[in-house]
């Protein structure tokens, strides 16, 4: 009986501990989510931001955007994510607004929570697990090298619940639980077709790593075969028109020609760590680590060669550049911050290697701070629902939404968007009015969605250099589209009525 009743103790202290380092898990794991929404700052209307705000305003709202309402919504047509969060929206009775930073904070916990999933995977020692979840947290809003992406994004985009589903989906495939990491993939497919499907070649990858005899072999004839579907989609692809070449050369972080020495070196970089895990062993290091490395890096250097051969701002058909398969430097950037920390935090690491963590910790939460501000100098860190915008361009265009009718249609300077305290803050995000279609932003959705380039070009034109011109010509170029009001920054000079200015802008009617 004294055995049984010893046993019995020691099984109810084992199970006692264990729910306590679940619940001192979840407590980290929220603080550090809280940490991350910290340091990324919000705003809800900037960027991808501003496009996926407008489609859901649409969705919500059928009336809004009468003239060009192709371009609030054909960027995201091909995903469930807009239906969705509108749903959430009807569902709950809530304002966008509230829906919108409510979903950003439960995408940035499901990151956090993800990484530390896969962290669990990786490594064999809590103290690996916790630093290398606690480096991807505070470095979520790094650049990732040449492809115009964050690891996170300050606003809610399809992009923010793609990344999680993927990285549990590869936390699965790692667990062997390969219906479960089908079920992740699937509803990754379904918020961001185009993240998951190059997510797909780094799951493939690791699929012959664990199942495949010869895995050499198999990763030499994946490579080829996936080079070889490459090759077919350009050169089977139609000769672009000049409206879609114009479109698609506007986005320069397509070309690897045209990116700069640091954005290599975020390309570089990344592979070199993962070849080295995958070619070395560790015993506080898992095998899925090098699993994953191997596939990872197999995956990158895939994808680079067949961008290099390929990817031409020459070509006559963009439709491969089009796919973006530099994209897939996402996760991978993503599983090198957790390799890289994990391996720093190594409890049998030398003493330098630990400083080195350190450093990188203090130096993630100072850059991450001072990348936000620099990105964002004019408007708030944190741009909540119920906070007075301190942007000018902001105020603007909430003006424009409280007195203009929905059929309004406004003009901006085609490049309105990199104007000094714009912050590129999306217009018609914000006024929730018809806008014609500008350089910047919609030019990025002219560039995926081709047949809205002749439109995108036509009134990028007539709105190109809108701020400087003269009355007379402002009049001339916006006649056509019937244009009844435009944005100008405060200082430009007009004789047209201005019911609306302030420091940064002011509002016009256009006679």
């Amino acid at each position: 009986m004294a055995t049984v009743s010893i046993l019995t103790e020691a099984r109810l202290r084992s199970m006692n501990a264990t729910e306590s380092s679940k619940r001192t898990t979840l407590l980290f794991l929220g603080a550090l989510s809280l940490v991350a929404a910290a340091l990324l700052g919000y705003h809800p209307y900037a960027e991808d931001g501003g496009i996926y705000a407008s489609a859901l305003a649409l969705r919500l709202n059928p009336s809004l955007f009468p003239a060009f309402r192709a371009f609030a919504v054909a960027h995201t047509g091909k995903s469930l994510f807009i239906p969705v969060v509108a749903e959430v929206v009807q569902r709950s009775r809530m304002p966008q607004e509230v829906v919108l930073l409510g979903l950003y904070l439960l995408s940035i916990a499901a990151t956090v929570a993800a990484a530390y999933g896969m962290a669990c995977e990786l490594f064999s020692t809590r103290r690996q697990q916790l630093w290398s979840t606690l480096l991807l947290a505070l470095a979520m809003g790094m650049p990732v090298g040449g492809t115009s992406l964050y690891i996170a994004d300050p606003y809610l985009t399809s992009r923010s619940f793609s990344t999680p589903l993927i990285l549990l989906g590869l936390t699965a495939l790692l667990r062997k639980r390969y219906g479960a990491a089908a079920v992740c993939g699937g509803m990754s497919f379904a918020v961001h077709p185009l993240m998951t499907l190059w997510a797909l070649l780094p799951a493939a990858f690791l699929l012959l790593w664990q199942r495949s005899p010869k895995r050499t072999r198999g990763f030499i004839l994946l490579a080829l075969a996936v080079i070889g579907i490459m090759v077919a989609i350009q050169f089977v692809a139609p000769v672009d028109s000049a409206a879609v070449r114009a479109a698609s050369l506007s986005r320069g972080y397509w070309f690897p020609s045209q990116w700069q020495w640091y954005e290599w070196i975020g390309l570089i970089a990344p592979v070199l760590m993962l070849l080295t895990v995958a070619s070395g062993r560790s015993k506080t290091m898992s095998s899925a680590a090098q699993s994953v490395a191997a596939a990872m890096a197999a995956s990158m250097v895939t994808v680079t060669a067949g961008a290099l051969l390929l990817i031409h701002t020459g070509n006559t058909a963009f439709q491969l550049a089009r796919l973006q398969p530099l994209r897939l430097l996402h996760p991978v950037s993503i599983v090198f911050v957790l390799l890289l920390a994990g391996r720093l935090a190594d409890p049998d690491a030398r003493t330098w290697r630990r400083c080195v963590l350190y450093l990188f910790v203090l130096g993630a939460v100072g850059g991450m701070l001072f990348l936000q501000r620099e990105t964002y100098p004019h408007s708030a860190h944190w741009e909540n629902p119920w906070q007075q915008r301190g942007n000018g361009y902001e105020n603007a265009a909430l003006w424009l939404r409280k007195n203009t009718p929905v059929d309004a249609l406004i003009a901006v300077d085609a490049r309105y968007t990199t104007t000094r305290g714009e912050d590129a803050q999306m217009v018609r995000a914000i006024a929730r009015r018809s806008t014609i279609p500008d350089a910047a932003k919609d030019g990025g959705i002219a560039s995926v969605v081709p047949v809205l380039a002749d439109t995108w070009l036509a009134g990028s034109q007539a709105q190109e250099g809108l701020a400087s011109l003269p009355d007379a010509q402002r009049i001339q170029r916006l006649r056509p589209y019937g244009a009844s009001w435009i944005l100008l920054p405060a200082d430009a000079e007009t004789a047209f009525p201005c019911p609306y200015r302030n420091g940064d802008a002011k509002v016009c009617r256009v006679p």
